[in-house]
Parts: C-alpha cells; structure tokens; sequence
C-alpha cells in the first residue's frame, strides 16, 4: 500500500510557507504553474474557477488578486491564513482587525449541528470558518457604511488584503 500524500504536518509547514510567500512577495503576475504551487489547487479546480469568472487571467497569468482569492476562499480559511502570518511573521503581519478572535455565541442546536456537519465535509475547517464569509457576505456588506462611523477602520478590515489602508488598533474604536 502507497502512502497517501505527505505526512500532515509537513503538509501545514508547506502551505505555512507557501501562503507566507504570498502574502510577503507580491508578484504583478503569476503563471498558472505558480497559481496551483502556491494554493495547492488542481487544474481541474482552476479550470473550473475560471469558467465560472471567479478568476480573471490575462495573457495567461493571473494577478496577485486572483492567486490570493484562490488561497483564501478554495484552499484555506481568512482565519488559517491570519493565523499563520501572525505566527511566523508576528502580529504586525495582519491588520489588528483582520486578526483572528474569538467570541461565545448561542445558536439554536439544528444551526450548531448545521455548522458542524459543514465543517466535516470540508476537511480542515471549523464551524467559525464556514459562518466568517456569510457574515462578511451578508452581514457586512449590508450594514459597511454604518459599521464604518462605528468601528474605525472597519471598511479597509472588510476587503482585506486586497486594499490597504488604516486599521484600528483598539478594540471597539
């Protein structure tokens, strides 16, 4: 019997290294060979990425937007990829307020089991990871420009790490 692909934790120190490279060394373009290295995608999942226009190349390559949209919403979670940057660059490498945090939240139990049972098909993430992009989906693009006025920075948090700008660096200001 073969094994199976690398041992797990050389597996995370990889991608541990591969989304550092991103986030350190911007390129202006990739090629599709370093589009698939860095986030571990398959050709039939960029295929089929750039057949839904999720993915925009140009000549070929694809820019540094497309390869970190890849990394972000095919390959790891916002919290994975803010987790490791903090942990092998420091905290100075996310934005105070794309860190991530923790909070205690009461749901009803069907929605609890629902996030549960979403994050055991997608191996790797937790029920936090599978509820970050419906709330920054629907809940923060609705109410932004308030939120705004209220928390500092706010905005600029939202599209991270495509703009940057000024984040603030105390809680609820």
């Amino acid at each position: 019997m073969q094994p199976k692909g690398p041992p797990k934790n050389r597996r995370r120190r990889s991608d541990s290294a591969r989304i550092v490279e991103l986030f350190t060394t911007r390129q202006e373009s990739y090629t599709e060979a370093e589009l698939m290295r860095l986030t571990r995608t398959s050709r039939a999942e960029l295929a089929s990425l750039i057949d839904n226009r999720s993915l925009h190349p140009e000549g070929g390559e694809f820019g540094w937007e497309d390869v970190a949209f890849v990394a972000l919403t095919v390959r790891w979670s916002y919290r994975k990829v803010a987790s490791i940057l903090v942990r092998e660059l420091g905290p100075d490498a996310v934005p105070y307020l794309n860190r991530p945090a923790s909070i205690e939240v009461q749901l009803p139990l069907h929605q609890v089991l629902l996030l549960r049972a979403l994050a055991r098909r997608h191996r790797g993430l937790t029920p936090g990871d599978i509820l970050e992009p419906v709330i920054a989906d629907l809940l923060a693009a609705a109410h932004r420009e308030e939120l705004d006025r209220e928390i500092r920075g706010f905005s600029t948090a939202v599209f991270w790490p495509f703009e940057e700008g000024e984040f603030g660096r105390r809680e609820g200001e």
